[in-house]
């Protein structure tokens, strides 16, 4: 990945943002913390903390924080090639031990802002799992998205926007903006962690916008065809995402208390037992 893709990555992608911004700073120190790579330091270090709050928040404390660190890193940079660049002939005693300490400040400085780095990438990871593990309404496993096909619902997703590019009623650019919060969407469920919370608020956000577009247009124009395929993916996630078996059954509910599921749990217990014998 490029440096520009990296200030392109999506800020969700927390993973890939932070593999990569450690990546930069470890090259940055074992390369000699040349001058090319210290322009990049301050915008790959911003990327990186502003993925970091879409998952934890990084208050203002800790911005101030680290952007002091970066400056300092900065500082000791340009410091340190100044004295390395004076010309040999004024070099002496003093001024190798100058050389010496001005390196000293700069590892300093880095092994400060490295840390930093590392400690705010261990203070989210519980917040990272969280958010990521599908855990958040499990309900003993009854409710399960990550068993949801990504690819039939980015078809579905393909799909609408299509129809909203066909759509001969909106301006450019509300089509643009809409195509492209809908490919975001897509673009999430391609990540290695899913939040099917996010990705199922995001849908019906756009739900709901095209309703209201389709309303104002009258008709079954092509964006309530295409709120319709939106719709559609709102129910493959539902329908994918329910698992059942005797034993979530009676983990979920007070069975005795209810006659249609002592029915129910009684044939989920003989299909699984059948299953057992084959």
């Amino acid at each position: 990945m490029t440096f520009a893709e990296y200030l392109n990555k999506d800020d969700d992608d927390f993973n890939t943002i932070s593999e990569y911004y450690t990546t930069f700073l470890t090259d940055f120190s074992t390369k000699g913390f040349i001058y090319e790579e210290q322009l990049k330091l301050k915008g790959a270090t911003d990327k990186f903390i502003n993925s970091a709050s879409q998952l934890a928040y990084q208050g203002k404390e800790v911005r101030e924080h680290v952007s002091i660190l970066v400056d300092e890193l900065i500082r000791s940079c340009k410091y340190y090639r100044r004295i390395n660049n004076k010309p040999r002939i004024l070099f002496s005693l003093f001024s190798k031990s100058l050389k010496y300490k001005s390196l000293e400040r700069v590892h300093e400085a880095f092994e400060n802002l490295y840390s930093k780095s590392i400690d705010i990438i261990n203070d989210i990871t519980t917040s990272y799992s969280y958010k990521y593990s599908g855990t958040s309404l499990e309900l003993n496993g009854f409710y399960q998205p990550k068993n949801t096909n990504k690819d039939e619902v980015k078809r579905l997703i393909r799909e609408a926007i299509q129809l909203i590019i066909e759509d001969d009623s909106l301006s450019d650019k509300s089509k643009t903006q809409i195509i492209e919060y809908l490919n975001k969407v897509i673009s999430k469920l391609d990540y290695d962690y899913i939040s099917w919370t996010t990705v199922l608020g995001h849908i019906k956000e756009a739900i709901i916008v095209l309703g209201a577009l389709g309303s104002f247009i009258g008709g079954y124009s092509s964006l309530r065809k295409a709120e319709e395929k939106l719709e559609e993916t709102t129910k493959l996630i539902q329908q994918n995402s329910i698992t059942i078996n005797y034993k979530i059954i009676n983990e979920t509910f007070k069975v005795s208390n209810i006659t249609q599921l002592n029915e129910f749990s009684e044939t989920i217990l003989q299909i699984e037992s059948s299953d057992k014998s084959e």
